[in-house]
């Protein structure tokens, strides 16, 4: 009985030739003990089959931070990225808002600044009964991208819905320039080129409208 990384052309004891069958004691006995969850924190023993589902939604697996990609890009456990957006991640602006934005009230209106660089922005975590999730805002010319991820998977996107809307300052998200997006909040699991092509997209022409310049010289919108 070998595995699979030691299985060759023969036996690594009697060197006579392997075939391709399996032994179903082997297997029974694999598929009925108990597998330890492979990710760090995690403490979980399940049988094969449960293990495998588990693997793809443990709150300990590593997932990619949902701030773009020149601000941070850290891999970690799931469980740690609201932690890590909240207090160290360079692509979230909730340290400089000093828990202005967590205090969990819904809808939530913020002003951004609007830089003229050719670079994404900064995001926020946010939370909502205890549910945490991620407003980005990326530029992938000519177009800027905000959109909502939810910290967890796929599945659990299907009980929310969230609405985004760009608006010139002053305007309380009324006129001809608001732009508007309703739908499921994106995964945690996304891959970072299709985040880029989900949620309100807005073109550069459009975000031109609806900024307004402040007295520091740079523009804002909400």
């Amino acid at each position: 009985l070998v595995c699979s990384t030691c299985k060759a052309a023969s036996c690594p004891t009697c060197r006579t030739n392997m075939m391709g069958g399996k032994s179903l004691l082997a297997v029974t006995v694999i598929e009925n003990i108990e597998h330890e969850c492979r990710h760090e924190d995690c403490e979980e023993l399940l049988p094969l089959e449960e293990y495998k589902l588990h693997l793809k939604l443990c709150p300990h697996r590593s997932v990619r931070c949902p701030a773009p990609q020149e601000y941070c890009g850290k891999d970690l456990a799931l469980s740690k990225v609201y932690g890590h957006i909240m207090s160290e991640c360079r692509g979230s602006w909730n340290e400089d808002t000093k828990g202005e934005v967590t205090d969990g009230k819904f809808p939530r209106r913020l002003r951004y600044p609007l830089s003229t660089e050719n670079r994404s922005n900064r995001g926020f975590g946010l939370s909502l009964k205890g549910v945490q999730f991620y407003l980005s805002y990326e530029k992938v010319p000519p177009y800027h991208v905000f959109n909502v991820q939810l910290i967890g998977n796929a599945a659990e996107c299907q009980d929310y819905e969230v609405h985004i809307a760009v608006y010139r300052p002053g305007d309380e998200m009324k006129g001809k320039d608001v732009q508007r997006f309703s739908g499921e909040p994106l995964s945690i699991n996304m891959e970072r080129e299709m985040k880029k092509q989900s949620g309100l997209i807005v073109s550069c022409l459009q975000m031109e409208k609806i900024s307004v310049k402040v007295n520091d010289g740079h523009f804002t919108f909400g």
